[in-house]
Parts: structure tokens; sequence; C-alpha cells
């Protein structure tokens, strides 16, 4: 085990651990080692050294050179020269925090700290690696102070989400962009399975064209996607190059209680997916805008778009990830304000502090409301959006006044 830190950057640091494998004397003399090489159990750990390294033979075998070191051990010039390593057939739970080995036996006999269990146990990467010796289940434990403080917290969704009313007359969409549904398919339901959204519309899917809809299902949904590999036909080669990257695509989970079709839009070089409501009379676009779709392409592109959709129904909403924050650009919202739409995110919906997930609606049947709802898989926030009829609306004014 090295026992004391070397070169941080290069993993180099105390506590790791490894096996011998040579043992250097310089000019061949047997009196004080050079060098000792190790291959440390991690790869990675001291890998940049390893490329400094003359002697061959320890390199091919993944073994990092350590030297000795020299300290001070009186004040009269005292020096004490030594190899930072030492043997390692086994060590303490506290020694081992912070490395990751491929097997371990763990001893829980002698446990007396809170956490202690989780540290040593939390040691290998699998369970295949890990044998438990001398089990006592009151070894598990933490701090009582950390479980009130876990009773204590809120939880985690419900705080910044409104309390809309369920009724025929309220349609809700749920966006997200997910960077790859298949991994956080699971993630997606738990966001929307207390919200239970008319519409999920998700971006950066990252799903290729023969994706089987069985591995993403949702119960209670149906699905519809539009893969950035189908979302492209043109000779132009900034979308040329596009096409042929992975990730992007769109999609739209919609509940099987609602009637619906899919609009067949024409190619309009844009990653979109259009749903038609019929009993709401509401459209639905989710769409994906890549970061390095040029504006200008993309507002012609766009453009072709709403001059498809406008004429099919009175009430509009485009939605999705367009990578252009509102706090600092109006190019893509001016663009589409122009035309009548009302965007209805306000708050910052990623990470970074940008608004770049947009919610455009144009209506004259509905009122809308959306919040921003934070998420855990993902740099992007969840966007929650009601569209309440205004007879709606207008029955509970005079309700109340009555």
């Amino acid at each position: 085990m090295l026992s004391k830190n070397v070169d941080v950057m290069d993993g180099l640091v105390n506590g790791v651990c490894g096996t011998v494998t040579h043992i250097v004397f310089l000019n061949n003399e047997h009196k004080f080692p050079q060098t000792i090489y190790v291959k440390f159990d991690d790869n990675q750990v001291g890998a940049q050294r390893r490329k400094c390294c003359a002697y061959t033979s320890a390199v091919e075998m993944g073994s990092t050179g350590i030297k000795p070191e020299e300290e001070k051990v009186n004040n009269k010039g005292g020096l004490r020269r030594q190899f930072p390593l030492k043997l390692a057939w086994a060590c303490t739970v506290h020694k081992v925090q912070g490395i990751t080995v491929d097997k371990a036996v763990v001893s829980l006999k002698n446990i007396f700290s809170a956490g202690q269990a989780y540290v040593a146990l939390s040691r290998v990467r699998s369970l295949s690696g890990l044998i438990i010796q001398d089990f006592e289940e009151k070894a598990i434990y933490c701090k009582d102070s950390i479980k009130n403080a876990i009773q204590s917290m809120p939880r985690f969704f419900v705080r910044n989400i409104p309390d809309y009313k369920v009724n025929t007359q309220t349609f809700s969409v749920f966006l997200m962009n997910v960077q790859n549904l298949t991994h956080h398919l699971a993630d997606l339901v738990l966001h929307t399975d207390y919200l239970q959204p008319n519409c999920i519309a998700v971006t950066e899917t990252w799903l290729p064209a023969d994706i089987s809809l069985e591995t993403i299902h949702i119960d209670g949904y149906s699905f519809h996607s539009q893969p950035r590999s189908l979302s492209y036909s043109t000779s132009n080669p900034t979308l040329t190059e596009l096409q042929a990257q992975q990730h992007g695509g769109v999609g739209m989970y919609t509940s099987n209680s609602l009637a619906y079709n899919v609009v067949q839009v024409p190619n309009v070089n844009i990653e979109c997916l259009v749903c038609n409501y019929t009993a709401h009379n509401i459209l639905i676009a989710v769409i994906y805008r890549p970061p390095s779709y040029p504006i200008s392409l993309f507002k012609g592109n766009l453009d072709k778009l709403f001059n498809f959709l406008e004429p099919l129904s009175n009430t509009i909403a485009v939605i999705g990830d367009f990578n252009d924050n509102i706090l600092n650009s109006s190019t893509i919202c001016k663009f589409i304000t122009n035309r009548g739409f009302v965007q209805h995110v306000t708050q910052t919906t990623t990470e970074k502090g940008t608004l770049i997930d947009h919610v455009y609606v144009k209506t004259t049947n509905y009122t809308i409301k959306s919040t921003v709802i934070p998420t855990y898989f993902s740099d992007h926030e969840g966007i929650f959006c009601s569209f309440t009829c205004n007879t709606l609306n207008t029955n509970e004014e005079a309700f109340d006044q009555l």
C-alpha cells in the first residue's frame, strides 16, 4: 500500500494498493533499491508516470515506479530515506476510504462507528467480489442525527408544483430533456407518476430508428418516436453531418385515455414530432434544435413548419429544447412570438442557469400555466404545463361570484 500522497493528479495517493513486480538497483549493487515497481489494482493509478518510464519490462506489465523519499528526523541533519510503501495484506476501514477494488473480504466484527460498515462494504465494484465475515446486522447503522435530518426533509418534488385542478377540460403536458431515454426511463416514470400528465414530451431521446418500443414502454401511455437519423433529408452539409451524429431525437408519450393522431409533417429538416389531441383540439409539436444547427437556417425551416401547422388548429403548442438562452438572446423567441405565440417559461431550465427549454402557445381557447420542476438525472429540469379551457374559467368565476 502507498502510505502517502505521491502524485494526487495521477492517482498515487495514500491508501492505494497493488503488487510489487520489480525491484531495481543502481548498477546492480544490492544495497538500497533505486526504484520499486508496483502494479496497482486500479490500472489508472500511475498512468501518467508510466509514460515517462524507461524501464520497459515493468511498464509493459502496467507497473508504476515508486522512488524513495527523504525526510529530516532531527535538527542535526539526520535523514530518513525510505519507500512510501508498506505491506497491506489487510487494512482498516478508515484507511480504505475512497479506494475501489475488484475483491475484498470484509470483517464486521469490530465495527465501532456509524457508517463504518457502509464504507467497508462499498469498496468493491460488484457483489460477486465481496466476502463478508463475522456478519452482524447491528454493525450496519448510521448516526441518529442523520436519521432525524432525513425524516425532516421535505419531499423533493412537491415544493414547486402547483395544485392544478383535474377535470375533463384541462389538458397537461410534461416536457423533459431526458439525455438518453433508455437509460433514464425509470427516472422519467418517477417524475411523472404523481403528475399523471396527458402527454409526456421528451427531447434528446438518443434512440435509433429500429428501437423496440417495448424497451421504453410506460404503463398507460402510447409512445411515438422521431429519431435524429430520420429527421433530415437535405444536401446541406451542416444538416447532413448532424444526421450522421448520434444522440438527439424527440418522442411523445400519450395517455391511452385520449383520442389523438400523429400528424405526418412534410420534411422540414427539424427534429420534431407533432400530435393532434382531437378531443381538446390541441396540436402539440415537440422540437429539439442541436447547438450546432445554425439559427438562421433553423428559423427558415421553422417557418415552413409553422406554415403547415397553423391552419390545422386554433390551439398550437410548440415546445422543446431550442438551445437558445432567452436570458441572453431572443433570436428564436422573437421569431416565434412575432407569429402570435406566447412563451410561457420564465424560470431557468438547466443547471447552468440558462433558459433554453421553451413552451410557445398560440390559442384563444385556453389559459396556460407552466412551472419548472427540478430533476436529478439530467442537467435539464422538467416543465409541467396545464391548458385550462377558458369556458371553465368563466364558469368558475361566475360560481365564485354567486
